[in-house]
């Protein structure tokens, strides 16, 4: 099982489910689960990452990112 974090810029998945502390928070985003998602940039340097989910674009940091486990 893959996380957010793990997709390269372009590529896409099915948000499978939500884990850590921040899953509330992300669900009221509308990362849930069977929503497709698109890894647009990927910051340099460890910088957040630039994500589509729903037809919006959202800045999240990697560790966020990491919570959030998809499949292709």
């Amino acid at each position: 099982m893959r996380s957010l974090s793990d997709l390269q810029c372009g590529e896409c998945g099915s948000v499978i489910k939500l884990e850590g502390p921040h899953k509330n928070r992300l669900s009221e985003l509308g990362f849930t689960p069977g929503v497709k998602v698109k890894m647009i940039c990927c910051g340099c340097f460890g910088g957040p990452l630039r994500v589509e989910c729903r037809s919006c674009e959202y800045g999240l940091r990697r560790e966020e990112a990491k919570n959030i486990k998809i499949r292709d």
